[in-house]
């Protein structure tokens, strides 16, 4: 395990959890939330500072604090944003792609359905459900 330098790295990651969490969701309204959740910490976002990081520019603010809570507010664990673990970062690389390939099939499940006349009904979002739990099973804790 490292520490996370490369601003670049650090774009590219920061982008594609905010993609995956939040795809519709703009810069402006992205800096607005971050604003918002750090609001008393003494970091006050501007917008060059968000456009810097989530374009990779060199030497932008990265404070551990600032990163923290753009992990929670995504709901990453902060060291993707912080550190290079290959097992850690490929799992959460796994996890956004399966997040955005579920976001795809809800959205092509409700266009066949409207496109179709059919109803999109609850059985088969359940039979859905149940499949992805038959081969996907949730761990107990």
């Amino acid at each position: 395990m490292g520490i996370l330098h490369d601003p670049v790295e650090l774009s590219r990651r920061v982008n594609r959890v905010f993609s995956a969490v939040e795809p519709e969701m703009s810069r402006e309204a992205g800096l607005a939330v971050i604003t918002g959740l750090l609001a008393g910490s003494g970091h006050v976002p501007t917008a060059q500072w968000w456009n810097n990081l989530l374009d990779g520019v060199p030497n932008s603010v990265r404070r551990p604090e600032v990163l923290d809570t753009l992990a929670r507010w995504l709901d990453v664990d902060a060291r993707y944003f912080t550190h290079t673990d290959r097992e850690r970062d490929d799992r959460i690389e796994a996890e956004l792609d399966l997040y955005r390939a579920l976001r795809e099939i809800h959205a092509r499940l409700m266009d066949a359905g409207i496109q179709g006349g059919r109803e999109v009904t609850a059985r088969l979002i359940q039979e859905l459900t149940a499949i992805l739990h038959k081969h996907y099973p949730t761990p107990r804790r």
